[in-house]
């Protein structure tokens, strides 16, 4: 492989992570996860930019025969790193994990087209063992091997360094809030899990006559707004149920409701009470809020500001045109109300509670995901 990078004076550094073993033992993952840091013939990172890929199942040999092919185009992000999920397309779940072994082969096209200047074959060690049980029966220290990753990852959620990659290969920090895990940032990513982009829509009226998923960044300032606050996305992105990286999902009404009442009755509100909604306060990020006059509201002082952890910023929302940047956050829930309207919910400066909505489709708002 490294005389083919040197040939072809492009560097491809990847890692083929070991499969998350969920803790719910009685659904085995059904994909690999595949990072990538991408160069091109300078040597200079591809940063922020699509990149076509061919990947390919190879059984018996690294010349082997193909049991298994797809191609995806994913975005690098500001790294020149690339996040996919292997094992979307037909064919994939139907591969004898038991009949190996069996080798990967990557294609890429820094260019983002078809002509695949970089190829990397690998054998496939532990990572495809998840899958063999499907084929093969048990493995003998399986079950230990997974009781073991799932106390891992709870050390890491229980203090706080736990992080969770979207298919783009962008990482979010995470909160544990009773018996939820939450994002605590808001989604950044224009692709669904399985790849598929979300069309991005910058023109007012062209978004207010969507009925199909759309994505933009506040303003369409993609530089400030994307890193900062998020993307804003339309009701019809959320309804895909593909939008969070796999093993998550966008909250539910009722999973909004758990954390509300979690929150206002472990003493996050804004007067140490544990009665009445009045956890705003705790769950604004510090800085960027309009000042405000009213007790306890976000924009009234810093103390107690996100003392919950969850980092809500000022991020606005988009109705056509774009409104409140520094005065309110959106968040859509998975849950509609009819066939024009779904709920959400909000933060806004001169308020003291997490205000419960019910609106259009069509609007543009952020989204945090929770885990499975």
């Amino acid at each position: 492989m490294k005389n083919r990078l040197f040939k072809f004076k492009v560097l491809i550094i990847f890692v083929l992570t070991n499969l998350f073993i969920s803790s719910s033992f009685a659904q085995l993952p059904n994909k690999m996860s595949y990072q990538a840091v991408i160069r091109n013939s300078s040597n200079q990172l591809v940063i922020n930019q699509p990149v076509g890929m061919q990947i390919s199942i190879l059984k018996g040999s690294a010349g082997g025969s193909t049991v298994y092919s797809e191609t995806q185009k994913p975005i690098t992000n500001n790294n020149g790193m690339i996040g996919i999920e292997i094992g979307s397309g037909e064919g994939f779940n139907e591969i004898d994990w038991a009949d190996g072994p069996f080798f990967i082969k990557t294609e890429t096209d820094p260019a983002g087209g078809t002509n695949y200047t970089i190829t990397g074959t690998n054998q496939l060690l532990s990572v495809p063992y998840a899958f063999y049980v499907e084929t093969a029966g048990n493995i003998p220290g399986l079950e230990e091997l997974r009781l073991q990753s799932t106390e891992m990852e709870e050390m890491l959620i229980d203090a706080g360094i736990f992080t969770v990659a979207d298919v783009e290969g962008k990482n979010y920090k995470t909160i544990k809030m009773g018996t939820q895990v939450w994002m605590a940032e808001n989604l950044r990513t224009s692709r669904l899990n399985d790849g598929t982009d979300i069309p991005y829509i910058s023109d007012n009226a062209a978004w207010s006559n969507m009925t199909t998923p759309a994505h933009c960044w506040y303003k369409n300032s993609e530089q400030v707004a994307k890193y900062t606050y998020g993307g804003l996305y339309n009701w019809y992105t959320v309804n895909k149920g593909k939008l969070c990286p796999v093993g998550w999902h966008v909250p539910s009404d009722e999973e909004w409701t758990i954390l509300e009442n979690f929150m206002i009755a472990n003493g996050y509100n804004f007067d140490n009470t544990t009665t009445g909604n009045k956890i705003a306060i705790s769950m604004a990020a510090e800085g960027s809020w309009s000042s405000s006059s009213t007790t306890g509201a976000i924009g009234s002082t810093n103390t107690g500001r996100n003392a919950s952890g969850f980092n809500a910023r000022p991020g606005g929302y988009r109705n056509g045109e774009f409104f409140y940047e520094f005065k309110e956050c959106w968040w859509w829930t998975s849950t509609t109300s009819n066939n024009n309207n779904a709920y959400g919910r909000s933060l806004n400066y001169n308020r003291v509670e997490l205000f419960h909505g019910n609106d259009n489709k069509s609007l543009g708002f952020s989204v945090r995901c929770i885990k499975d």
